[in-house]
């Protein structure tokens, strides 16, 4: 296993570049069931990350199953299925591993417990993505 960080590239980078709008629909179903949806993006250019970091995470991957951090870092739901998809695709580009662990995203590798096991299973094997890469 090798860990590949992007904490510092998404914390110190990502996020501040890409600030949070809000769009707030309310919806009137009848009598008092009234149904609001908040929805919250990042400006345009967010779609573009997913696919350039899995491409990025296979080529830093050295054909191991790759730890990969700092994806948490975002909102809840700002790594959606399709994002995720779009990670895969790029990073089966690049990449030899067969799969990938993604921290507190993907069902392996959720919770600390979880990480941490695989974090000493990395021999110390880290690399940190920057901007860079």
């Amino acid at each position: 296993t090798i860990v590949i960080d992007a904490t510092k590239l998404i914390r110190d980078h990502l996020l501040p570049s890409f600030p949070m709008r809000g769009n707030t629909t309310t919806k009137s179903t009848g009598d008092d069931d009234t149904t609001t949806t908040t929805t919250s993006m990042f400006q345009h250019g967010f779609d573009s990350f997913f696919p350039a970091m899995g491409w990025t995470c296979g080529n830093l991957s050295e054909g191991g199953i790759p730890l990969i951090l700092g994806f948490d870092c975002f909102p809840v739901g700002m790594v959606s299925d399709d994002n995720l998809k779009a990670f895969c695709a790029a990073f089966g580009t690049t990449g030899s591993a067969p799969l990938f662990h993604m921290a507190n995203i993907t069902p392996e590798a959720m919770g600390d417990d979880r990480i941490s096991e695989i974090l000493l299973s990395s021999d110390g094997r880290r690399v940190e993505v920057t901007k860079k890469d």
